[in-house]
């Protein structure tokens, strides 16, 4: 199954091609972007906050703002997030499904379903206290 048929960034593909992700998310399967955004911390961010920027929601954990806003692209695609302007918003069914405080929660499943691919380069925050992966 194919993620979004382009990245979720961008009708510009130069600036997709600059950052080195066209056709890379096509070929990640779409549990594997849930994985990333619940690994990275970004769902529990925006479980927490409920709105907020991908700036705001990257800070705390150790994605680039870049990363984020791909990753909650896909979440939007997949009606799991809703966007309105640059303010992503949770959606109940995020809360319910994605949010480990929930007794619904189906993350962990996606540790068996998934295999460990790693992000672009480009959506790591490298410098962030909490990054402790290696390029």
């Amino acid at each position: 199954m194919r993620a979004v048929s382009k990245p979720p960034l961008a009708d510009d593909a130069a600036f997709t091609n600059r950052l080195g992700i066209k056709g890379y998310v096509d070929d990640v399967p779409l549990a594997q972007i849930v994985r990333w955004s619940l690994e990275s911390g970004l769902v529990q961010e925006l479980a927490k906050a409920e709105t907020g920027t991908a700036e705001d929601l990257a800070a705390p954990t150790w994605l680039s703002p870049i990363g984020a806003d791909v990753l909650l692209g896909v979440l939007v695609a997949m009606k799991v997030v809703r966007r309105n302007g640059d303010q992503y918003i949770a959606t109940p069914e995020l809360l319910a499904y994605l949010d480990p405080r929930s007794p619904y929660f189906l993350g962990e499943s996606l540790l068996f379903t998934t295999l460990p691919i790693r992000l672009p380069w480009s959506f790591v925050d490298s410098s962030h206290p909490s990054f402790g992966g290696t390029r």
